[in-house]
């Protein structure tokens, strides 16, 4: 492997260390992440938000090109990618400096990039498919069935929540789009985060409901964090609404449960009245700064 990569991209690799579906590559200077490429990824779009974020001196991690001037390489029928991460990959971000990355990129893309919120047609189209595959799963799990269903009803209200803003209020220029992530992780390293390949573009809000579920299912505090990005952001009534429906939304259990993992059925995900506090507490918490409404029995 170390030839081959060395070939491929004009670099003296010094050490390799292998993981599950990526390698981490050292040179004399900087570490490269070699890495499996994802087939569901539109990689047109990730070259170009790379190209056209470093033109504006923007930081994600480069992608680097090999010696045929393509930026992906086949290797054993897999194909593969390279991006320079620097020394710095496995630091921890704070909150602070996400938010800051938010800031930065929404107003580069409020400028560039014509956006509409999709969640309820996502989120639709989830409920639908958990309805129509969970009853053969559930008949060998009948003792986890009220938590699933808990958790599904959770959902459908979150969907409701979402469909009568997209209505009533809906997305105006005021509300602020950024590169966001599909999930958040409550430890979030440089290698996640500045990874162009985790980014989509999505409300900025996105990013933060899944930080501040997975602080909470980490029995970390999730207060402090969010009010400071409460009292620094200016939100429209559009944007904390979908700050809240997305926190209503539990896709964490749901992450769990697809994954089949005994996790989700047991510990925090099995007290639901706990949740529900959350729930509450976030609610109060973005209320208290945007006048916005209220899922009814929450």
């Amino acid at each position: 492997m170390k030839n081959l990569i060395d070939y491929l991209y004009s670099i003296d690799i010094t050490n390799i260390d292998k993981h599950d579906y990526y390698y981490l590559l050292k040179d004399n200077h900087t570490t490269y992440l070699f890495s499996k490429y994802n087939h569901y990824r539109d990689f047109d779009f990730i070259y170009n938000i790379c190209d056209e974020l470093n033109k504006h001196y923007f930081y994600v991690y480069k992608l680097k090109k090999n010696i045929y001037n393509n930026i992906l390489s086949t290797i054993d029928n897999e194909k593969y990618y390279l991006l320079d991460i620097g020394l710095n990959y496995d630091n921890e971000l704070d909150f602070y400096e996400m938010v800051n990355f938010y800031k930065r990129s929404s107003v580069f893309l409020n400028r560039n990039f014509n956006f509409k919120c999709n969640w309820d047609i996502l989120w639709e189209n989830k409920i639908d498919y958990l309805h129509l595959h969970a009853n053969n799963y559930l008949v060998s799990n009948k003792n986890i069935a009220p938590l699933f269903f808990y958790y599904l009803g959770l959902a459908e209200n979150a969907l409701i929540y979402v469909k009568t803003i997209e209505k009533n209020i809906g997305f105006s220029i005021n509300d602020r789009i950024s590169f966001t992530h599909r999930r958040m992780p409550a430890h979030i390293k440089n290698l996640f985060f500045y990874n162009p390949f985790n980014l989509m573009i999505d409300l900025e809000v996105r990013d933060i409901a899944e930080y501040i579920k997975s602080m909470y299912y980490s029995d970390l505090d999730y207060i402090n964090d969010l009010e400071y990005y409460l009292k620094t952001n200016l939100l429209t009534k559009y944007s904390a609404s979908m700050l809240y429906a997305r926190i209503v939304y539990p896709s964490n259990f749901f992450d769990y449960y697809e994954n089949k993992s005994e996790e989700y059925f047991s510990g925090k995900f099995s007290d639901t009245n706990s949740y529900e506090s959350f729930i509450k507490k976030t609610y109060e918490l973005i209320n208290s700064h945007v006048n916005i409404d209220k899922i009814s029995w929450l």
